[in-house]
């Protein structure tokens, strides 16, 4: 034998393998996190000023009001229906 241990060389590599492969999964996860955080502030950068351009729905049922609540599922279906839709919908806000 030449004095080489090949064992000794095997775990060195396999120790490096490791963890240029655990860098690596770091190095995408924080990208991944990097980009999401970037498209929600997008998202929500002129929130103040669109917030101030919307009008308050208010809704008054009498107290002795005896009628079913379908009309009101009815109303609620019909505004989630307005969501936006479409392939970048997710960087649109939606709607409150």
């Amino acid at each position: 034998m030449n004095g080489v241990d090949p064992v000794g060389e095997f775990i060195t590599k396999a120790t490096s393998l490791l963890i240029f492969v655990m860098l690596l999964i770091i190095g995408v996860v924080s990208l991944v996190v990097l980009v999401y955080m970037f498209l929600q502030w997008w998202k929500y950068r002129n929130r103040e000023e669109y917030s101030l351009k919307f009008v308050h729905l208010l809704i008054a049922l009498p107290k002795d009001n005896e009628i079913k609540i379908d009309a009101a599922e009815q109303m609620f279906a019909a505004f989630h229906s307005l969501k936006n839709s479409g392939w970048f919908s997710f960087l649109k806000k939606e709607d409150h």
